[in-house]
């Protein structure tokens, strides 16, 4: 891990035990007060789609930074049969004014079916209007394999903040669970 302001750090270290798959290691890494070009100089090591995640999915959800708020994060797997597995999530709570907003970047990103669902159980679970919920979203991402790529939203477990209050939907939740994954 590197140290300084800005360095990215070392979050997590976790195994997942498969029988069927392999054993796979995740290592998370956290891109602390990272921006856009930042990001895509540390995933140029890992591969062109580590770097199209960053250029495509975290300026679509987010912009080109700087991510101050809560860093962006990416998930690296390992798994003996397969290369190295890159999945990147964008705190998005954080970078944008409601949930709507939130909805508005995946819809860029998302086949229409996809982002459907996402939108039917955001609204489902939100239990107010997009544009008034502020945080019910708390990540998007994205892993990408050869030409397939899922994505993954993850939900408060509690009720989201209204949107006229922005500067406390960012100051944190509770644990999120993830409740929608789709592949696109």
């Amino acid at each position: 891990t590197a140290s300084g302001p800005g360095a990215p750090s070392v979050l997590y270290f976790s195994l997942d035990l498969d029988e069927r798959q392999g054993s796979r290691v995740k290592i998370y890494v956290a891109h602390h007060q990272a921006t856009l070009d930042s990001l895509e100089q540390e995933l140029k090591l890992l591969s062109s789609s580590a770097v199209w995640d960053a250029r495509q999915t975290v300026r679509t959800l987010a912009g080109d930074g700087p991510f101050n708020e809560r860093p962006i994060l990416s998930c690296l797997g390992f798994r003996a049969s397969q290369g190295v597995q890159h999945t990147m999530h964008v705190p998005i709570r954080c970078y944008v004014e409601n949930d709507r907003q939130a909805l508005d970047g995946l819809k860029l990103l998302a086949p229409r079916a996809t982002y459907e669902e996402a939108r039917r159980v955001v609204e489902a679970t939100s239990g107010l209007e997009l544009g008034q919920s502020a945080g019910h979203i708390t990540y998007i991402s994205t892993k990408r394999q050869a030409q397939d790529a899922k994505v993954t939203l993850y939900l408060t477990a509690g009720q989201p903040l209204l949107a006229e209050n922005p500067s406390v939907a960012v100051s944190g939740y509770p644990e999120s669970r993830r409740i929608s994954e789709r592949k696109i």
